[in-house]
């Protein structure tokens, strides 16, 4: 998929997010593997040093950045593993079953997830967010998912997760 420059226009990329990357930072351990899904301006490379870092998003904010509609695609084809996969901000702009079908796919890559969840719609960001904390938290269950830290931000009740997936047939 190409980015245009309507697709630029629209996208927020003034937003900043700071402050997730601020809590996350102490999650990552320094010289990382990771594949940042919905990867947007990057932000986290402001706070830790990474030995790979591989974004992916719906538009190429930078050119090393894998193009994926995660609203209608499974997650791209790569052969790497990673010492962990990051969604910050992902799963509000999708449906029920692509947030469960996310969860399914991404332990080809890594058994580490950490991901936020903004329980709140937003015309402005196209946040679908039809879900709540506790489906959230269900569908990460049910497919082998568990929860090892999480906490709520101050600024918008956002919750970050760090989970670790267990190896089950689901």
């Amino acid at each position: 998929m190409q980015t245009t420059k309507q697709d630029l226009e629209v996208y927020p990329f003034n937003l900043e997010w700071n402050y997730r990357s601020e809590i996350i930072k102490n999650w990552i351990p320094e010289n990382s593997t990771v594949l940042d899904l919905g990867a947007g301006t990057q932000g986290i490379k402001k706070y830790v040093n990474f030995k790979k870092y591989i974004p992916v998003d719906k538009y190429a904010v930078t050119p090393d950045t894998i193009v994926c509609d995660f609203s209608v695609e499974d997650l791209p084809f790569l052969e790497d593993k990673f010492d962990l996969v990051m969604a910050m901000g992902l799963f509000e702009y999708l449906k029920p079953n692509r947030v469960l079908q996310m969860f399914k796919e991404i332990p080809r890559y890594s058994d580490t997830l950490i991901f936020s969840y903004y329980e709140r719609r937003s015309k402005l960001l196209r946040w679908t967010a039809l879900h709540t904390f506790q489906q959230i938290e269900n569908w990460m269950t049910r497919t082998g998912w568990i929860i090892q830290k999480m906490t709520t931000t101050t600024q918008n009740n956002q919750r970050i997760y760090l989970c670790k997936h267990q190896d089950t047939n689901f």
